[in-house]
């Protein structure tokens, strides 16, 4: 019995002191957490409120330019530190033109010059700011036309340039010169009449135009055929690559032109796009000189008889000025 006894104090014993070391133990751990903590604070986590995302772009007036804010002055007197003063210095207006779309900049294959409504516009504003029609003409194909501007490679650029919210982030613009529609040049055997004849078929647009989003948009299952320059659509038909190009009507008119027998002119979509002369960013002495310039020729009548010369019976009214205040 006394054995007994002994053995239980003795296990009764040990598990007393094997207790108070795990005790010991918890109370060495919680303590080295504790100083932990106080020397680095934990870090919280917040979940971030819903936020908007920013617009695509921020000149949604796109057709809103700067408005002149003085009287033009002498051709050859351009004031210091100008854009236009360095043209002057320079003697001669760079530009950025097409040389393949007839009426508005194309290159006359008997003189090897180029000709047509963007070339005499040019040329008038070069006259106003050197007092000569000196112009460095630069052929683009159309996704080059703003970013040569960008880059510094040319003062400006005439090119049937669609105002758009998106190219707006890239270049300024003037004030609307023209109005054109997005129409269809189509083969005469295509067989369409329309957007809705465009599903599944080959379809012929410019690489970087205002007419790869809009045939997505009407046409969702065409397939693209995109070339660099405008009349490789009317070639493209020719060939029997596509079945219709999807262009302005500024475009369409002179390809059709060109090949009356197997092409044809569709209406639909019909979709308006506002041209203006592309400039640099930085310059907006630039931009509110070339405006008052195309204010000037809508008041002499200059515009008016570039567009009977250039454009004839389907020449459009001629587009009233916006300006952003």
């Amino acid at each position: 019995m006394k054995r007994r006894t002994i053995g239980v104090l003795i296990v009764a014993l040990l598990l007393a002191f094997s207790a108070a070391a795990c005790a010991s133990q918890s109370s060495d751990a919680s303590t080295a957490a504790v100083r932990a903590l106080q020397a680095s604070p934990p870090t919280t986590t917040t979940t971030p409120g819903t936020t908007t995302a920013p617009p695509a772009c921020e000149h949604t007036d796109y057709k809103a330019s700067l408005r002149p804010t003085s009287a033009l002055p002498p051709p050859g007197q351009m004031p210091e530190n100008t854009m236009m003063r360095t043209i002057q210095d320079r003697g001669y207006l760079i530009a950025g033109v097409d040389e393949n779309t007839p009426h508005l900049a194309a290159r006359d294959t008997d003189t090897n010059q180029l000709t047509g409504l963007e070339i005499e516009l040019v040329k008038d504003i070069a006259q106003a700011i050197t007092g000569n029609r000196n112009v460095v003409f630069k052929t683009v194909v159309t996704k080059e036309k703003n970013q040569v501007v960008h880059d510094g490679v040319v003062d400006l650029t005439a090119s049937a340039d669609s105002m758009s919210c998106e190219r707006w982030e890239l270049v300024d613009f003037s004030t609307e010169y023209l109005t054109a529609h997005q129409k269809l040049l189509v083969r005469s055997d295509s067989g369409i009449n329309g957007r809705a004849d465009l599903a599944g078929r080959p379809v012929c647009v410019t690489e970087g135009s205002s007419s790869v989003k809009l045939l997505d948009e009407i046409a969702p299952t065409a397939r693209h055929v995109e070339v660099p320059a405008r009349n490789d659509c009317l070639v493209a038909l020719q060939q029997g690559d596509a079945d219709a190009y999807l262009g302005h009507d500024t475009f369409i008119r002179g390809m059709h032109e060109q090949d009356e027998t197997n092409t044809r002119i569709v209406d639909d979509p019909n979709r308006e796009q506002n041209y203006g002369i592309a400039m640099p960013q930085q310059h907006p002495e630039m931009v509110e000189f070339v405006n008052a310039v195309l204010e000037q020729m809508r008041e002499n009548g200059r515009l008016a008889e570039l567009y009977g010369t250039w454009l004839g019976a389907d020449a459009p009214p001629i587009p009233t000025p916006e300006y952003t205040s």
